[in-house]
């Protein structure tokens, strides 16, 4: 998901906010009605970092889709084009780690993994 702009309705252009299409973020969670939630995240773009994000859906006060790192937030943290993803991986056993987006990719294309006896 691409950062669209980090102009916070109060505080400005300072880059601590970044705004987001909530179409393309609930597509990437799986899900809606994430207001007000926290999650984990990989930040690629300006700085490259993972932590723990608080985001909120629009509203009539916020001027949109617009989430900040849950903890340590400052000014110049986001620029417009980065993009976020999330950490979305699960610990399957002790030794095996499944992401949500290779666990997609395997059941898509199963019949072709499973004819390599991988």
């Amino acid at each position: 998901m691409d950062v669209l702009h980090t102009n916070h309705w109060m505080d400005g252009d300072t880059g601590e906010y970044f705004y987001f299409s909530a179409t393309d973020f609930g597509e990437m969670l799986g899900r809606g009605n994430w207001d007000g939630d926290t999650f984990d995240v990989i930040q690629s773009g300006s700085q490259n970092w993972s932590g723990k994000v608080k985001v909120w859906e629009k509203s009539m006060w916020n001027g949109g889709p617009n989430g900040r790192r849950a903890s340590g937030s400052q000014p110049g943290q986001w620029k417009p084009s980065d993009t976020i993803e999330l950490q979305a991986c699960h610990v399957a056993g002790s030794v095996l780690f499944i992401c949500i987006h290779t666990l997609t990719y395997i059941i898509t294309y199963w019949p072709y993994i499973d004819a390599l006896h991988l």
